[in-house]
């Protein structure tokens, strides 16, 4: 286990966080009690399809290991009952969202340090926020992977492997770089994974991660008509994940977390339980802070 520090959270970001939060909460307010009721923050976010299509190939070049990890979890009672189901999808599941921090936290630093010269001051500072959750969910699968629920597989993509991988197109530093040189050395670095990974390789698990990120880099660019368009896709899909992870996580992780002063992830788990979007944890006073704040 790595070393840990704590880092100061700035008020934006907790600002961007709680309206985040609270708009979900009040989208979907008017459900609440109906059959049609569904948390915010239950299911895995949207956008996929690039991180399935990553597990297929995956599986491909496994030759079935994790279709019959998956079929090896359901086995035991059988399909026709629901919970060797669910703990099969539940595998599945948690596989997909380790997958889908490792492809979006490096499209996300390919992002930042392409468009970073089209930054604005106060947009530079919006998206500087979403790739700090964004090193924050990486930091918490390598360092702290009981926080999201992430079983512990023998067979785990190596992060490290992809960095000194991803690492080979970078250019040394200058030893006296300053941080605009240094921005332009990681952007031109970022060009040049784009340009390598154009086409699929199966010579090793690592290089077929990067290179659906580098896919869902060109098609998340391909769709959106401008910066910031792109930039709220991937500051929604980081608070997904984030709100995610924070309810996906057990209850007593938290309050482990909160001897120690909590981790970011405990503060959104209480929010969430704050608007009343957790399933066992309710602050029964929604409506009365709701109200407060029309005032």
């Amino acid at each position: 286990m790595g070393k840990y520090w704590h880092c100061e959270v700035s008020e934006d970001l907790r600002e961007l966080i709680f309206m985040f939060v609270k708009q979900k909460a009040e989208d979907a307010e008017p459900s609440r009690g109906t059959n049609q009721w569904r948390p915010p923050f239950a299911e895995l976010p949207s956008h996929r399809s690039i991180v399935q299509q990553l597990i297929n190939s995956l599986n491909y070049l496994n030759r079935g290991a994790i279709a019959g990890a998956i079929a090896a979890a359901m086995a035991p009672v059988g399909l026709d009952s629901g919970p060797p189901l669910s703990s099969g999808e539940s595998i599945y599941e948690e596989f997909e969202f380790e997958l889908s921090i490792i492809v979006w936290h490096i499209a996300t630093e390919v992002w930042y340090y392409l468009d970073q010269l089209q930054f604005q001051t106060d947009f530079r500072q919006n998206c500087r926020m979403i790739k700090r959750v964004s090193r924050y969910m990486m930091y918490l699968l390598e360092e702290q992977p009981f926080m999201l629920s992430v079983e512990d597989i023998s067979d785990r993509i190596s992060f490290m492997h992809i960095r000194k991988i991803a690492g080979k197109e970078r250019i040394q530093l200058p030893s006296r770089a300053d941080k605009i040189t240094s921005n332009k050395i990681k952007a031109e670095a970022c060009k040049r994974l784009l340009e390598k990974y154009p086409h699929i390789s199966y010579s090793n698990r690592e290089e077929l991660v990067i290179y659906f990120a580098m896919k869902l880099v060109r098609k998340v660019n391909h769709k959106s008509q401008t910066l910031e368009d792109k930039w709220e896709v991937i500051k929604n899909q980081w608070m997904e994940m984030l709100g995610y992870a924070a309810r996906k996580c057990k209850g007593n992780e938290h309050a482990q977390q909160l001897r120690r002063g909590g981790e970011l992830l405990t503060h959104v788990w209480l929010l969430l339980c704050h608007f009343g979007l957790t399933d066992h944890y309710t602050i029964e006073r929604y409506d009365e802070i709701k109200s407060d704040e029309e005032e």
